[in-house]
């Protein structure tokens, strides 16, 4: 019956890893679109920073471009607003992802404790059998 036990314990410890495993690998590529999507972020933010510093420069030399300039940062306001969105939906996935994986670890550290508390009593069981038959042994030889 111990045996029976322990393979199914072994078994649910194996899924239970494997579960986290692959919690973990969604969890990397998540992380990975995150820093992809905020690099983007990134990169636009400079972008209208650049094109601010150019249009306050073109407005001392040709005030008639101001208005394309105006829709140009415009375009790039709404596009860093849209990158922003994306940003915060990709940090509730990883957000998501994590608690995951924390709840993968959770289920294996319970299985790797349950597993060694069993060890321990089987250690403890064998011990009893043990100490039984070399009490056995001592009874037989005293009568002798």
């Amino acid at each position: 019956m111990a045996v029976a036990f322990k393979f199914r314990l072994e078994a649910s410890l194996r899924f239970a890893e494997q579960r986290m495993e692959s919690a973990q690998g969604v969890l990397s590529q998540e992380l990975r679109v995150l820093r992809s999507v905020q690099k983007e972020y990134d990169k636009e933010t400079a972008v209208l920073e650049n094109a601010l510093i150019s249009q306050r420069d073109e407005a001392t030399r040709e005030p008639r471009n101001l208005n394309t300039w105006k829709l140009f940062i415009d375009a790039l306001k709404e596009k860093l607003r849209v990158i922003a969105e994306r940003v915060s939906f990709q940090e509730a996935v990883v957000a998501e992802c994590r608690e995951a994986v924390k709840v993968c670890r959770i289920e294996v550290e319970k299985y790797k404790r349950l597993k060694e508390k069993k060890w321990k009593e089987f250690l403890a069981e064998e011990q009893k059998k043990e100490q039984a038959i070399l009490d056995e042994i001592g009874q037989r030889s005293g009568l002798n």
